[in-house]
């Protein structure tokens, strides 16, 4: 295989998938030896808090700049501006959590232990850093360090973590500062190799240049973690306590497929940021959508094994999750048609119109959030996992939409300019 086939090719996706789902595997078997090894009900249900925690606040330290540095290395004229911008400002956004974190936790507000503050902070902040450090490397169209880094990391933080959970108390909350350290570590060392490379300090147009771009990825991303979680909220809010569990199961099982988007979008956003002239779009949609067939077609393969295999599993471990399928195949249908929406949000960076992502992301949200109240009373998780498929339809509709208006747009605006 040629060097050129490995860095864009099918290689390039190889190797993300890889990283993606090694860490996906490595984070499912921390929780499982957490909860059935190391940890009482109660300390597992904190460490479970602090870890979904960790997740939502790395977000706000990030801001989207994952996805805008790798856009914007490609559209600056010096491509070592955008990563000095982004340095600075997630180096300053995770320096005041980290001030923050370390102010409060001597605190213990309500009953919230000083390490679970201590250890959000860290790990969020170190989880930003990482992504953004992974974000630079795949800038350069360096798939396979990108997904070897992806898979260490967490690799490292299970091992670290382990090894906390056995030399202290099944009831011990230091395995939370554990996996927020070496999330933490993780980081500052791949962060630091960024700053030696590029630097850090980015003259002030493309600060906030950058600052504004990525501000629409940062509400992107918040729309998504909303809209995956919307059914769960309302299955909740209902008083549905054990379809709620279940569902939440279920959440857990289809993680594998968002693992598989997340790393399809990111093999195709470097790709898309190169495009260059705007006749190559239809090109790029075509093999993007072609590729995200192959993909769904996979998954649903997995998806449908899972839906027999599991359930006789649970029937003699866990019978009351044994009913987790309806819901299961909701959201499963919900993350394939995610892998499809892929090749049309990544041209919306190409374009540099992130809003258009974000709009999309509204509309599944509002969908989402409208057949669940409509359809959870009657159906409980299976309602909510078709409330789920519902709005992903609805959403990828409206991006297809708004993706065809701005190129049509934009068409119209070059050929003004060229005539």
């Amino acid at each position: 295989m040629s060097a050129s086939r490995t860095r864009h090719g099918p290689g390039g996706l190889t190797w993300l998938l890889f990283g993606r789902l090694t860490m996906t595997v490595a984070n499912a078997a921390l929780m499982l030896l957490a909860a059935l090894v190391f940890m009482e009900l109660e300390t597992f249900g904190t460490f479970f808090v602090a870890v979904s925690l960790q997740v939502v606040v790395s977000r706000g330290v990030l801001l989207g700049l994952d996805q805008g540095v790798v856009r914007m290395h490609t559209a600056a004229q010096d491509r070592l501006e955008p990563v000095r911008a982004a340095v600075s400002i997630s180096g300053g956004l995770g320096l005041a959590a980290l001030l923050l974190g370390l102010l409060v936790a001597p605190l213990e507000p309500g009953s919230v232990p000083w390490p679970v503050i201590l250890g959000v902070a860290l790990g969020s902040v170190g989880s930003a850093w990482f992504d953004l450090g992974c974000a630079v490397v795949l800038a350069r169209l360096r798939y396979r360090a990108a997904g070897l880094l992806t898979a260490a990391m967490p690799a490292l933080r299970l091992v670290v973590t382990v090894a906390a959970c056995a030399v202290t108390r099944n009831d011990s909350v230091l395995p939370i500062i554990a996996y927020g350290a070496a999330t933490f570590a993780a980081g500052v060392v791949l962060l630091g190799a960024v700053v030696r490379r590029f630097g850090w300090h980015a003259g002030a147009a493309m600060f906030w240049r950058e600052l504004h771009y990525t501000k629409w990825i940062g509400m992107s991303d918040a729309a998504t973690v909303l809209s995956h979680a919307l059914g769960l909220i309302v299955l909740k809010r209902l008083g549905e306590p054990s379809e709620a569990g279940r569902f939440a199961f279920a959440a857990q099982v289809v993680q594998i497929f968002f693992a598989v988007f997340v790393a399809f979008y990111q093999s195709l956003l470097p790709r898309a940021a190169r495009l260059g002239e705007l006749g190559n779009v239809p090109v790029f949609l075509r093999s993007g959508l072609r590729a995200a067939a192959r993909l769904a077609l996979a998954c649903s393969a997995v998806a449908l094994v899972t839906a027999l295999v599991v359930p006789m599993v649970l029937s003699t471990l866990r019978p009351d999750l044994a009913g987790f399928v309806p819901g299961f195949l909701g959201l499963a249908a919900f993350a394939l048609v995610m892998l499809f929406e892929a090749p049309l949000g990544v041209i919306c960076q190409y374009l540099l119109r992130p809003r258009l992502q974000l709009l999309a992301l509204l509309v599944r949200c509002a969908v989402v959030g409208g057949l669940a109240l409509w359809l959870v009373p009657q159906r409980g998780a299976a309602g909510a996992g078709l409330a789920q498929f519902g709005g992903a339809i609805a959403g990828a509709a409206a991006l297809v939409g708004l993706v065809m208006l701005a190129l049509s747009e934009a068409r119209r605006t070059r050929a003004c300019a060229a005539s």
